[in-house]
Formats: C-alpha cells, structure tokens, sequence
C-alpha cells in the first residue's frame, strides 16, 4: 500500500503492461520491447519468419497516453520537447521517470525483454523512455520510419533539428538508405557511428514473390495521396474525380480500387468525390499493398513508397503531372525533370492524358516503361533493397550489435 501511494500512477502503468503481446521464437532468443505503430506493425511481422527475435509489442499511442496528463498539450510535440523536458523541475521528470520505470518493471515480471526498440529518434513521449533505458543499462533502439529521399524532407529535418537544438540520447538508429544515413549524420544530432542502413523488413516479402501471369493482373490502382504532406491535394482531387468517372464509364469498375492508408481516410475521400460512394470501385485498407501491386496492371500515385514498390512488379507507373503536382525531382520521388524518371513512368499532363492511360490499360494496350533492371534501381535509388540479403536479416545484426554480450536468452512467453 506504501508503494502504491508513493507511486499513484502505477496502476496505469501496470494495467499496461498488462496489455503487451509476444510473438516469435520464443525460449532461447532475445525479445524486444516495441513501441508499435502501424508501419513498425508491417516490419515486425514480415521479421516474423526471418529472424530469431522476439517482439513483445505495445501501441506506441496507448503508451503516449500514459504520459500525456503530465505533460501540457503545447509542449507534446515531436523533436521539440526535448528542450522542454531536459529544462523541465526535477520533480516532474521523476514522476515521469516512475511512471515508465513501472510500466518496464510490470512488462518484465511477465516479458523478460532485452531492448526497447521505437519507430522514430525524435518522438516526445519517448524522451524519458530514453532517460530509463540509460538509468537501467537497457538498449534503446529505433528502426525508422521515416526516409528523407528528397532534398526537400532532408532540408525540413535539417531545419527542424537546428530550430529544436535535438540530440539523439538513444543507442543507436537503424534507417532504410543511405541518403537517410547521411542527412541524419549531417545534422550533428547523431554520433557518427549511431545510425545504419538496414533497409525496411516490410519489403523482404519482394524477395519471394513470383511475377502473376498477365490475365491475373487486371486491377487499375490507386495509391491514394490525398493528405497535404504528399505535396499534391488539389491535383489529388482531380485524379479522383477522373478514376471515379472512367470507372462508372468503363462498366468494369471491379477492376479498379483505391489503396488507403487508413479507414478514417475515406470520409476525405468521400467528401472530395461523393460518386465514389455508389461507384462499385473497391476501397481497399488492410490487404497487403505488395499483394495489391502484384495484381494491378496500372499503378496512379504520387510522391509515396507505394509508387516505388510499383516498379517491382509489371504494372504500368502512372505519376499524374498537372497543378500542384509538378515539381522538380528535389521535391518528390519520382518527377518528370528526372531522366530516369522518365524511362520508366508516365506522366500525363492533363486528366484527358490520364483518362487516355486508363483506358489504354483496360484494353491491355499499355505496357509498362524500362527494363527491370532500370526498375529495380527505380526502387533502389531511396530504399536498401538486395535480392541476395534481407533487410530483416540486416536488422537482427544490427539489434544483435547492440545487446549486453551477457544476455540471458531464456525467454518464457506470457502466461
């Protein structure tokens, strides 16, 4: 009872703990504790059958939530509260140090576990998380989910870590390329041998997969840009507008869907375009987009890791050009500026240039552009990709690196 009152907030943190899952292995290997987030969710299960690791996972948000009464609202911001919570009273940083030194104690008594292993370097609720991981001799680890490919996202987190004065206070950082490897070192917040290049487990599932006959790829895609931070809203609602029209026109509307990154997305969607509604076009959330990809034989996106994926299949690579959407290849992904860009994708300039492409690809009249090798290294320009290693395996090196060379490797799975 002493205890409790001592530290009121270890109900919380114990009824937590309470709700991390264990996959893996089991006995004999080391276990992770994940900080899970829907793409970290992607990677973990791919290193399913790839690795001799354990994932004890927990959702990052719930554990954000744990700490947010404690913090004010204007100072929960990614990267930036560092400088808040280093310069923050001794006395609030030990309760928020007590109430994560509960959560990881609770979480051990049932998940013995090895590391601590995040999505981002920066994440706010992370900074004491970090703080215990030091206090307790606990690795914490990041595998990132974020990739600055372009010059533009490489100047904003150039921009954002000067303006927040961010250091990394972790162990090490595990990144998808090496353009991503650089620009982390270049910004001075990461010592020279934190970050490595592993690539992004998700895409071993590549490794495996056989190319469909083409009477087997009859979808036209779309991957689905319609949030702001993709750069092209406007162009975006004009590409919807356009798919939804050639769709209703076409009278094959099974054969097209939209790939959405979440369900809440729709209601966007849907208000842009209400025709979608009634169209018969499928909206697709959880089947796996390398699944999707392989099926399709026309592939509409812009400025996403979707459209990467795309030239590792036979799908036609359509990347809408008009509005908002023009830009330099410093900007985006994939752009008309780029030669090689323009070898392998097609870039209609007008919703009557798309329109034509559809069409074109309903009739199986269009190929897709380049050879594969000039495909592959479409894909490989901004992700680690190798045919002959998986990023999974490069992973587990990596985690491996970084344990204590003492690690009691009995790990029991929960009760």
């Amino acid at each position: 009872m002493l205890q409790f009152l001592q530290n009121p907030f270890r109900q919380s943190a114990e009824s937590l703990a309470r709700k991390v899952t264990l996959s893996g292995p089991g006995k004999g290997h080391p276990t992770l504790l994940c900080m899970n987030r829907a793409v970290l969710s992607s990677d973990i299960k791919a290193m399913g059958s790839r690795t001799k690791l354990n994932f004890a996972s927990i959702s990052s948000p719930a554990f954000e939530a744990l700490l947010a009464p404690h913090v004010l609202k204007e100072l929960q911001v990614q990267t930036f509260y560092q400088k808040n919570y280093l310069q923050s009273s001794a006395e609030l940083k030990q309760k928020l140090k007590s109430i994560v030194s509960a959560f990881l104690t609770e979480t051990a008594k049932r998940i013995p576990f090895s590391a601590v292993i995040s999505a981002n370097s920066d994440y706010w609720q992370d900074e004491v998380l970090k703080d215990v991981c030091a206090e307790q001799a606990i690795p914490f680890l990041v595998l990132c989910r974020e990739n600055y490919a372009v010059k533009y996202e490489q100047d904003l987190l150039r921009k954002r870590i000067t303006d927040s004065g961010f250091s990394f206070r972790g162990t090490a950082v595990a990144v998808t390329s090496d353009i991503t490897r650089e620009t982390m070192l270049s910004t001075g917040a990461y010592g020279p041998h934190m970050v490595t290049t592993v690539g992004w487990p998700r895409f071993d599932s590549w490794l495996d997969m056989k190319p469909l006959a083409d009477e087997d790829r009859t979808l036209i895609t779309l991957v689905s840009y319609q949030q702001a931070t993709y750069l092209a809203p406007r162009n975006f609602v004009t590409v919807l507008h356009e798919f939804v029209s050639a769709a209703r026109q076409s009278g094959k509307a099974h054969q097209f869907c939209i790939k959405l990154k979440k369900a809440a997305h729709l209601q966007g969607l849907l208000m842009s375009c209400p025709q979608l509604l009634l169209s018969g076009i499928r909206i697709v959330v959880k089947q796996p987009l390398d699944d999707l990809l392989r099926r399709s034989r026309m592939v509409i996106g812009y400025n996403t890791t979707g459209v990467l994926e795309a030239y590792l299949t036979d799908a036609a690579v359509v990347v809408p050009w008009w509005d908002d959407a023009v830009r330099s290849g410093d900007n985006c992904l994939v752009a008309a500026d780029v030669e090689s860009d323009r070898r392998t994708t097609y870039f209609p300039s007008s919703p009557a240039d798309l329109r034509m492409l559809i069409v074109k690809a309903l009739d199986k009249e269009l190929p897709s552009l380049g050879s594969p090798e000039d495909r592959l290294r479409q894909f490989q320009r901004f992700v680690w990709f190798d045919r002959a290693e998986s990023s999974s395996s490069r992973f587990e090196a990596f985690v491996r690196q970084h344990l204590p060379a003492d690690l009691p490797l009995e790990v029991p799975f929960a009760d």
